[in-house]
């Protein structure tokens, strides 16, 4: 993913299709607006996701041959309440299969980029930049997994701190069988002044970290209950982290059991 934030005086007309054409995101501010210029990535962590894959695949398998079994049981042409107790079995077999192996690959096509949230382990590293007179400062993100770094961006940031948002599923009970209890996606980067008039008066950063936050966690989060995802989220949260910029210090994005935390890099 890559970002870019580009200032545009007042006076300068940008279509709506230009910018979309572009990729750009426009948000007002004053003196002109501030545009985040992103690409979207969805990463899949097979080390979360792989039980799910596996019994996805065994479903699928097992609506293969149940097809399979059911076609030629038909076409030996033998009667019976025998046969027709085989019949019955296979199709219900078939039919079961089947839903198995489409919930899961709904699951893993919704969820595929939420990371497992764990005890502890870094996911990110933040560092900035020296504060300008117009309160922005550049801020170095890296995304770390399996403590490596997958990605790195240096964001533009108006405002007296930085806060990175995540979203997060709490599974069902059950869902502990497949590895999942809860999971998150780190969503948003926001700007945070201490004075509400300097949101009026100044610029605004409001960023989404890859694709965002998506319109099933945005449902549950708001309370609605889409199936069929109802049946296996519990619930559906945000977790936050803010920190006022410190060009001295960086600073380790910790995922812990219940959300995101911040630890000092003093290693």
């Amino acid at each position: 993913m890559r970002f870019a934030t580009i200032r545009i005086p007042i006076g300068k007309r940008v279509t709506f299709r230009e910018a979309r054409q572009s990729g750009l995101l426009l948000w007002p501010g004053s003196g002109g607006c501030i545009i985040c210029w992103f690409m979207p990535a969805k990463p899949f962590y097979i080390e979360d996701w792989w039980p799910v894959v596996a019994v996805t695949l065994v479903a699928l398998i097992a609506f293969i041959l149940a097809v399979i079994a059911l076609l030629r049981s038909r076409a030996g042409g033998r009667r019976g309440g025998w046969h027709r107790i085989r019949q019955a079995g296979f199709s219900l077999l078939s039919l079961a299969s089947f839903a198995v192996f489409g919930l899961g690959s709904l699951l893993i096509l919704q969820f595929r980029d939420y990371h497992t949230l764990t005890e502890w382990e870094v996911v990110g590293r933040v560092k900035c930049g020296p504060q300008e007179k117009s309160r922005m400062f550049p801020l170095h993100l890296t995304l770390l997994a399996n403590g490596k770094d997958r990605a790195t961006h240096v964001l533009d940031v108006y405002g007296d701190r930085w806060k990175i948002g995540a979203d997060v599923i709490e599974w069902k009970p059950f869902m502990r069988h497949l590895g999942l209890t809860r999971s998150f996606r780190l969503a948003r980067l926001d700007g945070i002044y201490h004075r509400e008039q300097d949101y009026l008066e100044r610029p605004v950063t409001i960023r989404r970290l890859g694709a965002g936050s998506d319109k099933v966690w945005v449902r549950l989060h708001g309370g609605n209950r889409p199936w069929p995802y109802r049946c296996f989220v519990r619930s559906a949260y945000t977790t936050t982290i803010s920190m006022a910029p410190d060009t001295d210090t960086a600073y380790d994005v910790v995922s812990q059991k219940l959300g995101l935390g911040l630890r000092k890099v003093d290693y």
